[in-house]
């Protein structure tokens, strides 16, 4: 029985389909008519029966979850960390919060052998029989240690499971991810990198991180980064790195170093994110507040010279009533309104250009309009432009 379970363990099947495979042989080995197994939540309040084995007409409790508070064997097994057998399960006073359980079930004898992994129980396999029976101590250890075997064989399957989780998490993150060796060659990298450097896995592999060196940082730069991570410490910072194409992008970056048990460094990984689109962004943003506060001081002094452009306008308006068309003066007048109506156009395009204008609709000669613009962009643009 004992060298089925370790050639299922070593078929590499899923732990449910292994725990199954474990009830079957014990409940034949030990010809009991039903088999469980039980895995801990992280909080050990509860346990779900994740598989069993069932002989005919016998109720099935699979997806069952039981409540550890409320349940006896699963505490002792938390506690002790080894074998529970009860030949009369029925009556005994350790079972007592589940009796009526067991009578439900008509089981008069129990095994329940904990699944321990590096001294953490983690779930639990469990023997059922309807008739009155006691388990030997040569049974018991024969059951452990196929117990054992499964727990080993779980522990396996739960790291495989979190390497998985965390290759599939890496592949597919948005954000850099480079592993160097001590000596900063690098040995993996994630789409990521390709998609924002450029360079393929096949081209960087074995190839120093500084091959998307800039310049744009000196010397002093990396070595106070070489001297961080080798030191231990995580490094923070941003790099400005150039492209397969030679196009430059911005990438804020962690690097942090990974130890052995023993403390030593083995390996670097560099978690990158591009902010090259962030940083336009930000510049485009700042150069809007600019140009908002342009228009703000435009239109503030628009306002006021059109208010003593319209005091212009009226005296001379007035002056021109009673100032004879023949007379010297009259021209200067004229001179005078004319400039100061000019003067005024040019208040109303720095208001539209402010965005502070009041609308009022009319029909435009579009012409005229840009004609009349000729003595403003003048001023804006530069000579070299015609």
């Amino acid at each position: 029985m004992l060298n089925r379970v370790i050639e299922a363990s070593a078929a590499a099947l899923g732990p449910e389909e292994l725990l199954e495979t474990v009830c079957r042989e014990l409940a034949l080995a030990f010809n009991v008519p039903q088999a469980a197994a039980a895995l801990l939540n992280e909080e050990k309040t509860e346990a779900v029966v994740v598989a069993e084995y069932l002989s005919k007409g016998r109720p099935t409790a699979l997806n069952h979850a039981i409540p550890v508070a409320d349940n006896p064997s699963f505490q002792y097994l938390l506690e002790h960390r080894r074998p529970l057998a009860v030949e009369d399960a029925q009556t005994n006073p350790r079972l007592a919060p589940i009796h009526h359980i067991m009578h439900q079930r008509g089981v008069s004898s129990l095994l329940i052998l904990p699944l321990t992994i590096k001294e953490d129980v983690v779930g639990s396999l469990g023997l059922d029989a309807i008739e009155p029976r006691s388990f030997s101590i040569e049974e018991v250890n024969l059951a452990w240690s196929v117990a054992d075997q499964v727990a080993g064989v779980l522990d396996r399957a739960r790291l495989t499971q979190t390497h998985q989780h965390l290759i599939t998490a890496i592949e597919q993150t948005t954000e850099s991810v480079v592993i160097t060796d001590t000596e900063g060659a690098i040995i993996y990298v994630n789409p990521a990198f390709e998609q924002n450097s450029g360079y393929s896995r096949a081209e960087v592999a074995g190839q120093n991180p500084r091959i998307l060196k800039s310049y744009r940082q000196g010397a002093t730069f990396y070595q106070a980064l070489w001297d961080t991570i080798t030191s231990g410490q995580v490094w923070h910072g941003r790099f400005i790195n150039k492209k397969k194409d030679g196009n430059l992008y911005t990438e804020d970056a962690t690097i942090t170093p990974i130890l052995d048990e023993d403390g030593a460094i083995v390996n670097y990984v560099a978690v990158k994110r591009n902010v090259t689109r962030e940083l336009q962004l930000e510049e485009q943003y700042h150069q809007a507040q600019k140009m908002e506060a342009i228009g703000r001081l435009a239109s503030g002094v628009a306002h006021d010279f059109n208010n003593l452009l319209t005091a212009i306008m009226g005296h001379s308006g007035l002056a021109l009533r009673v100032v004879p068309p023949d007379n010297s003066v009259h021209s200067d007048l004229e001179g005078i309104k004319q400039n100061a109506e000019r003067a005024a156009g040019l208040t109303r395009q720095l208001l539209a250009f402010a965005r502070k204008q009041v609308v009022h609709p009319i029909v435009l000669n579009l012409n005229d309009l840009a004609l009349n613009l000729d003595k403003m962009l003048r001023r804006l643009i530069s000579e070299d432009i015609e």
